[in-house]
């Protein structure tokens, strides 16, 4: 008689469980733990439309696989950025110092070389909360830094599909100002209206730097892109280049996807003119540091 009882207690748990988790997966959207200067996007606030040429600088796309890293690492990471000459990066999958994540102190250790000034944005998940995100670093002073979330596919937010931000950081290089974007999209086949979520994140940015009267605009990130197609807004528009494209599809990430050329470094190619750019392989992380130089054009 014992076991019908014990069969039927682990029926009630697994009951229990499944509803605490489907709750838990369709709570309503919670406010983004942002600051107030950072709630709403301005794209005219901060900005300074001064045009100078001949100001070269150099930028970075990294994802730093935070969930797969070490504190060891990430000290690396930041000293690989310090020896490529990397004024700005644009780095993903960061963890904050107080994140216990493999022993925290993440944020500190990314910001441990020359590029000490961040801005961090978290990218709010119910697993994660705001310790992780994604960031900007910087030698150079940072302006002015706001953040827009992009669309996301349903009315509640589910504890196993992470939202996604785009943040721009206004950063002034040698008398000019910078529209520095970073964004991680969305790596799933996830679709709303009809459409993959990544190419309406991307067409979100894209908009959003459209708006945006900054002459000098430059976007990292990791795309997660399953061809070049899904980055159709950028590619169409004759205002924008992309370093990694189909003539020059570099693998950025290590981690055996079939489409493998998923991180780039997008800019305005009427007002800056590429002078060199890389993929810089090693073993710090699942993805590989994409670096670009650019030189300001009048």
């Amino acid at each position: 008689m014992k076991k019908p009882c014990v069969f039927a207690a682990i029926c009630i748990v697994c009951v229990l469980v499944a509803v605490a988790l489907l709750a838990v997966a369709c709570l309503p959207m919670p406010d983004i733990p942002l600051s107030d200067s950072e709630r709403g996007f301005d794209p005219e606030r901060g900005v300074d439309a001064t045009r100078r040429g001949g100001i070269s600088f150099t930028v970075a796309s990294y994802n730093v696989w935070s969930g797969g890293n070490t504190l060891e690492n990430e000290y690396a990471i930041a000293a690989q950025l310090d020896d490529c000459g990397v004024d700005i990066a644009g780095l993903q999958e960061v963890d904050t110092d107080d994140f216990d994540r493999r022993g925290g102190g993440f944020t500190t250790a990314l910001t441990s070389g020359s590029l000490a000034n961040k801005h961090f944005t978290p990218t709010e998940t119910y697993a994660m909360g705001d310790k992780y995100g994604i960031m900007t670093t910087t030698s150079r002073t940072i302006a002015d830094a706001q953040c827009a979330m992009l669309p996301y596919p349903y009315p509640y937010v589910s504890a196993f599909m992470e939202p996604r931000m785009v943040q721009r950081t206004l950063i002034d290089v040698d008398g000019v100002r910078i529209a520095f974007y970073n964004t991680h999209l969305d790596y799933t086949n996830a679709q709303k209206d009809g459409r993959l979520l990544r190419e309406l994140q991307a067409e979100f940015i894209f908009e959003l730097m459209q708006s945006d009267p900054s002459p000098y605009k430059v976007l990292t990130g990791d795309f997660n892109i399953s061809s070049f197609d899904d980055l159709a807004p950028f590619f169409d528009s004759d205002e924008y280049a992309l370093f990694i494209n189909p003539d020059n599809a570099l693998a950025t990430f290590a981690g055996g996807s079939s489409f493998a050329c998923i991180d780039n470094i997008v800019y305005t190619c009427k007002t800056l003119r590429l002078t060199n750019g890389r993929v810089v392989e090693n073993d710090l992380s699942d993805h590989y540091m994409l670096t670009a130089s650019f030189e300001t054009l009048a």
